[in-house]
């Protein structure tokens, strides 16, 4: 199976962003509110990543996400290290 020890890399870095819903729900939620950044990208780096992996959360989230999927992270045990970018400076 895809969950088995030693399947998938050791670590991620997930610098996408949020920003960009791709599904209909987030799009709804989006623009009514009720939800600020979509996790899709960050879903889909939960599930990639091996058990016991490690994951780098960059970039500018703002605030909200809905529908994170916490039990692929808990199940995983998996370490994420997070930072905000200071992507106006360089931009």
């Amino acid at each position: 199976s895809k969950d088995e020890p030693g399947k998938g890399p050791d670590a991620a870095i997930e610098f996408v962003g949020t920003h960009y819903a791709n599904t209909l729900l987030h799009k709804i939620e989006t623009s009514l509110g009720l939800e600020m950044d979509s996790p899709e990208a960050f879903n889909s780096t939960l599930m990639c990543v091996r058990k016991g992996g490690r994951i780098a959360l960059m970039g500018a989230y703002s605030g909200l996400m809905n529908h994170v999927n916490v039990g692929a992270l808990m199940n995983k045990g998996l370490t994420v290290r997070s930072g905000c970018v200071p992507t106006q400076r360089y931009w």
